[in-house]
This record gives C-alpha cells, sequence and structure tokens, in this order.
C-alpha cells in the first residue's frame, strides 16, 4: 500500500507524526535505481526553494492548533486540510 511508505516504526520514530525536520534516509518516495523518478533531483531542489522562499515571507508560520483532516483513502495517507496560522 502507498500509505505505508516511509511508515515503518522499526525505521522511523514516531512515524504517525508529520515531522518535516526528520531525516528519512533510506525512504523511497521518488524511486531507486533503474525505478528512479527522473525528475526526482528537480522536485527536492522546488521544495526546498519553496520552503525556504515560503518561511523568509512568514517567519512565524505554523500548524494551527486545530486537529487536521485527514484524507479517507484506504490507499493513501494524507491530509485534506491543514490549518496555518502566523
Amino acid at each position: 500500500m502507498l500509505g505505508s511508505a516511509n511508515r515503518d516504526p522499526e525505521v522511523f520514530t514516531d512515524p504517525d507524526r508529520f515531522d518535516v525536520t526528520r531525516n528519512p534516509t533510506g525512504h523511497v518516495a521518488l524511486g531507486y535505481g533503474p525505478h528512479v523518478c527522473l525528475g526526482a533531483a528537480l522536485a527536492e531542489m522546488e521544495t526546498e526553494v519553496a520552503l525556504s522562499l515560503l518561511l523568509d515571507r512568514f517567519p512565524d508560520l505554523r500548524a494551527a492548533d486545530t486537529e487536521p483532516k485527514r484524507v479517507m483513502n484506504p490507499m493513501l495517507r494524507g491530509f485534506a486540510e491543514l490549518r496555518l496560522a502566523w
């Protein structure tokens, strides 16, 4: 199941917690070896640039104190809504 990727408790500490500072050594989100995504390096660079600009613009940005609404899908995990505050 795609929703279980990078959530193995034997590999990741507190795998159910969203943590942007986690160092995901060994993750396979963009593939590996001959199956690596051709755009992986570009996607990583774009994410780094976008998050840097966002945090420069809103230095006090944080998740709001409300419970995030999760996507209810047995194949994928993620958020349907994540409220931010600054």
